[in-house]
């Protein structure tokens, strides 16, 4: 028998982002983003007047369904997250990549480096398993008692409209984001369960813990790893060391280093950076004097005095 969907409610886009990380990681499965309308991220405005006041949403579509329960809402906003391994949205792009490469490797003098040979040139696998979420206002002081009728829906969303539009005496609403997580049925060609960890990207949390470790002095990937796999099992008690999303292979870690080290830096080029750093000597100590020579052919020679 095939598992139902997860209907989930929560309180806020910051209950979401959490309730949405457990199930990842439960599961050992990997969203992203697909599509999200401006209302989701907006922070809340004076102007909900200017929205359609409902009292349920089971239109037709893969988003959670609210049923009516007597309390009107405004839909603010929606999101959409495809598995990591949905489809390839980006073929296009990726065949033009592969073009451009191919005859840059064609001439005398190219800079281009010999790549690995890749059975599989992307991860995607058109997985259709999604996370649908709607962000709505819940307006309980204007719920309907008794038996529900057109006449009462109409009255109830004229007073809620004039009220939010009046802007005089402010409207008490309550926020609800509803989330309706797949069912592990809903993946497709690929794996799933444990072994799917060695597929995972690396969570947000060790590359936060990277970055405050670089900060910290930490330069080398094999110390860098021991930290990591210290930190994923006593901190955040993740004992399968199979999975890479807080396991990262060298490579990974490496990766996010470098990324690091480049957002961190001054500048791209060498010797602006050296001048930077000058710069900054100079405002820690002002009895430091400094002598920078940068000729043409050396990238980089400097000369520093001590008084």
């Amino acid at each position: 028998m095939a598992e139902a969907p997860l209907h989930v409610v929560v309180a806020s886009l910051e209950d979401a982002e959490k309730r949405i990380n457990e199930f990842e990681v439960e599961t050992v499965t990997s969203f992203t983003v697909f599509r999200r309308n401006k209302g989701f991220r907006e922070v809340f405005s004076a102007d909900l007047g200017k929205h359609r006041v409902k009292w349920e949403d089971v239109s037709r579509g893969e988003g959670p369904k609210i049923q009516y329960n007597g309390t009107p809402i405004i839909i603010l906003g929606w999101d959409v997250r495809e598995c990591q391994f949905g489809p390839d949205r980006n073929v296009t792009k990726k065949l033009k990549y592969q073009l451009e490469k191919t005859v840059e490797g064609k001439k005398d003098h190219s800079y281009i480096q010999k790549g690995r040979t890749l059975v599989q040139n992307t991860k995607k696998q058109d997985c259709p398993a999604r996370i649908h979420l709607k962000r709505i206002c819940v307006f309980p002081e204007y719920k309907i008692n008794g038996p529900d009728s057109i006449w009462k829906r109409k009255d109830q969303s004229r007073r809620l409209k004039t009220d939010l539009e009046n802007k005089k005496d402010p409207v008490t609403w309550e926020e609800e984001i509803h989330i309706l997580f797949p069912s592990l049925d809903d993946h497709r060609n690929h794996v799933t369960g444990q072994l799917a960890g060695i597929c995972q990207p690396i969570d947000k949390v060790i590359k936060k813990k990277i970055q405050c470790l670089m900060d910290e002095g930490v330069t080398k990937v094999a110390e860098m790893k021991r930290h990591i796999k210290s930190f994923s099992k006593k901190d955040l008690g993740n004992t399968s060391t199979q999975n890479r999303r807080f396991y990262p292979l060298d490579k990974d870690i490496r990766n996010v280093m470098d990324s690091y080290k480049n957002q961190t830096r001054f500048s791209k080029d060498d010797k602006e950076n050296l001048e930077l750093l000058l710069e900054e000597y100079k405002s820690v100590n002002d009895k430091d004097s400094f002598y920078l020579d940068i000729s043409e052919y050396v990238h980089a020679v400097g000369s520093l005095f001590s008084h």
